[in-house]
């Protein structure tokens, strides 16, 4: 997983707290679930996905504009 500074301030941690982990470990699971929902769909399609989130983040309700796609490497894998 890979956060940058904003996404990190939104649910009190730190961008590096985020390197080598999954949702799951800095999410309730019930947004850890849907947030790997969208992500297989993005990567089953191929095609990037919008997504308007609401969540409970440090210091209070948010509403994000998620912007998803694949990312491959040279082989398409």
């Amino acid at each position: 997983l890979l956060l940058n500074r904003a996404a990190a301030d939104i649910i009190g941690r730190e961008p590096a707290d985020a390197l080598g982990r999954d949702d799951h470990a800095l999410f309730p699971a019930d947004r850890a679930a849907a947030i790997r929902t969208d992500d297989a769909r993005v990567m089953t399609s191929g095609e990037p996905l919008s997504v308007e989130e609401r969540m409970d983040g440090h210091g209070g309700p948010r509403a994000l504009s998620t912007r998803k796609a694949p990312l491959r490497d040279s082989e398409g894998r």
